[in-house]
């Protein structure tokens, strides 16, 4: 159904974006750039995969819209489609939303991961000679250090230019006849040649510099220097330390969570706002749970967007504090955010009462953040009780207390005792093993009925 946006005293509608796509000839591309860049964005994230292409594609404005993109969603567009789709958007990327996504991708932890790095410098020589210089003008000298510390050998002729002896070097290439490089992964060779040779055309004094940084730095220092940067950048982008990722698992007793709600209407105003979010977590109205059901009692634009903003910070807080690697790759947002989106379900959930209308008045009233910690507490309170009831069946004249559990009641028992309990759902399961992240008080519900049981 077509949107209205009031714009001066006339109302502009804007078409959908199954009526952009279907239009038939030119008429797409007259709809849709009829739009303002920040009405054609509003669509663009709206949508995932060959849709979101698509009408990238249709703009006339190509360049800025990719660059008004949230960095995330641009690595989400990668991974859904592949490079070879991608790679135009890739191309169009800012300094910054480039910089991101090799943040994200090309390291695990705080350790380089040359693997991804050789495949992200393919895809920056796949984007062509002007990409390659943009990146180069403004590339921190210990980024490109780093990488050429982890991907090539570097030599140097010695005082009389006589070239090194190195007799079991491979794949050994020279752009001046000065530095040699053996290139260590034979994949890099193609795009790192490409890469270097334009930097030394371009920059034959800062290629100098670099090559005898390179030389003499040792590759371990190194990395600890550009992980301390882009721990930086991480943190401006909203994935923290550690040690402050880990503070969302503040545990609540039941008396410290009912002074949660003395929160409301508190200091919205002081929050901090993200510029440029995704818009993957809010995408939940038309879910059937406890959540989908408050959002739609939520009416106030403000709020929502402040809700969704603060679920993408918790999403990212709960990938750093549950340490999983390659941050922002797709799979990982998607557990973080069902995680983060079930916690607060949970949340909303004890402090209305299991009341929809009252859980909509604490949306983006309450600090979201909070909402997690309760409903982790709430998580914590029911493993807590059945590690208690582990230890006393583990007597053996209680020992049959278990034998009696019929298969999914003992499975259920079970992922309350994992060192993060989940809530066993079985076959319907896009899990693996079958268990998943509390979602719904339903679920907390049937594990306390059970253990009520056992006792």
């Amino acid at each position: 159904m077509a949107k209205s946006i009031r714009k001066a005293d006339s109302v502009q509608k804007v078409p959908s974006v199954s009526e952009i796509l279907r239009a038939k000839g030119d008429e797409g591309v007259q709809k849709f750039n009829s739009l303002t860049l920040k009405q054609q964005l509003a669509l663009v994230l709206d949508t995932t995969g060959k849709e979101r292409i698509e009408l990238l594609y249709l703009s006339d404005r190509f360049n800025s819209l990719v660059q008004a993109m949230p960095a995330a969603e641009i690595l989400f567009t990668y991974e859904e489609v592949g490079m070879d789709v991608a790679l135009p958007i890739l191309a169009a990327t800012n300094h910054e939303q480039f910089t991101f996504l090799t943040d994200l991708s090309c390291w695990n932890k705080d350790e380089i991961n040359p693997g991804a790095l050789v495949d992200w410098l393919q895809i920056l020589a796949e984007c062509g000679e002007e990409k390659i210089q943009q990146w180069l003008a403004k590339v921190e000298p210990e980024w490109l250090i780093l990488i050429l510390k982890s991907l090539v050998n570097i030599y140097k002729c010695d005082d009389e230019g006589e070239p090194p002896d190195i007799p079991d070097a491979n794949n050994l290439y020279t752009i001046d006849g000065l530095y040699y490089f053996e290139f260590l992964d034979s994949k890099s060779i193609d795009s790192l040649q490409n890469i270097l040779s334009i930097f030394r055309d371009e920059d034959p004094d800062g290629f100098r510099g670099i090559m005898e940084a390179a030389i003499w730095t040792d590759l371990r220092e190194m990395e600890i220097y550009a992980s301390h940067f882009r721990q930086s950048r991480m943190s401006e982008w909203g994935f923290p330390e550690l040690d402050e990722a880990v503070e969302i698992y503040q545990y609540f007793t039941p008396s410290e969570r009912k002074k949660v709600v003395r929160e409301l209407e508190k200091g919205l105003s002081e929050w901090a706002e993200l510029s440029s979010a995704p818009h993957y977590p809010i995408k939940l109205q038309h879910g059937t749970g406890f959540l989908s059901i408050c959002l739609k009692h939520v009416d106030d634009g403000k709020r929502m967007t402040r809700f969704s903003q603060e679920l993408v910070l918790l999403a990212n807080k709960v990938q750093v504090a549950d340490g999983m690697e390659n941050l922002g790759a797709l799979e990982n947002v998607r557990l973080a955010s069902k995680k983060a989106i079930g916690y607060v379900t949970l949340g909303l959930a004890e402090l209305s009462a299991n009341d929809p209308l009252k859980a909509a008045e604490l949306i983006g009233r309450v600090h979201t953040e909070r909402l997690f910690q309760v409903g982790f507490s709430q998580v914590e309170d029911v493993a807590r009780k059945a590690r208690q009831l582990a230890e006393q069946v583990g007597l053996a004249e209680n020992a049959r207390a278990l034998d009696r559990l019929d298969s999914r009641d003992r499975e259920i028992f079970d992922g309350l005792l994992k060192p993060q309990p989940k809530f066993f759902i079985g076959g319907s399961s896009m899990t693996d093993d079958g268990y998943i992240d509390f979602q719904e008080p339903e679920q907390l519900q049937k594990c306390w009925d059970l253990l009520k049981r056992i006792k």
